[in-house]
């Protein structure tokens, strides 16, 4: 743990904290949105493109929030590690055949990450 910062009892207790709650519907919309165009696609393209596809995906829909927030067109190279993350996610959720244990992961991916819990 970094010199300063709060417990994890703390972050997790602030994660899901009841005002929290608009950002995890946000996710679970996400999540349901991902879960769709995955579904679609793969009955149309086969699941190994389809995951390729949706994953690539999914991280250009970060695009426009990272330039939104000041973040050059050049500095967005972690997209790739993004979609390189979504490819094995996808690939372990449609293995699982159930999208709501990572609505979960996803959201506590988001809110440590993205979100000051502080």
């Amino acid at each position: 743990m970094t010199a300063g910062s709060d417990s994890w009892l703390e972050v997790v207790l602030r994660v899901y904290s009841p005002k929290n709650v608009p950002l995890l519907v946000q996710v679970l919309l996400e999540d349901i949105a991902i879960a769709i165009l995955f579904v679609r696609f793969r009955s149309a393209l086969g699941l190994r493109f389809t995951v390729g596809l949706v994953a690539v995906l999914f991280a250009a829909a970060h695009i426009p929030a990272l330039l939104a927030s000041g973040v050059a067109i050049h500095e967005c190279i972690g997209l790739v590690l993004d979609a390189a993350l979504a490819v094995g996610v996808l690939s372990v959720v449609q293995r699982s055949s159930d999208v709501w244990w990572f609505w979960c992961v996803h959201y506590a991916m988001d809110m440590t990450q993205f979100y000051a819990v502080s």
